[in-house]
């Protein structure tokens, strides 16, 4: 019975990790907009252009992908010492 409740906390820290990942998004986006993206916020000029904004626009994609295989390693580690 010992193995499934430390499976089930595995899970449930896997899924606090996403949630709380998840919560941050919104702001991880924001940013890069702001740097990225000409609006009245920043005087309608961007910070950054040509391959620097391009590279930066990836930074929510990376933060997802991110975000996944941390919860999936977590998972994965956490089920290996059953």
């Amino acid at each position: 019975m010992g193995n499934m409740n430390d499976f089930i906390g595995a899970m449930i820290g896997a899924i606090l990790v996403i949630v709380v990942g998840i919560i941050f998004l919104p702001m991880v986006q924001d940013q890069v907009d702001y740097l990225t993206v000409a609006s009245a916020d920043n005087n309608n000029t961007t910070a950054l252009t040509g391959v620097a904004a391009s590279l930066m626009e990836q930074v929510p994609l990376f933060y997802v992908l991110g975000l996944v295989f941390v919860a999936i390693a977590w998972i994965i580690v956490s089920t290996k010492q059953l």
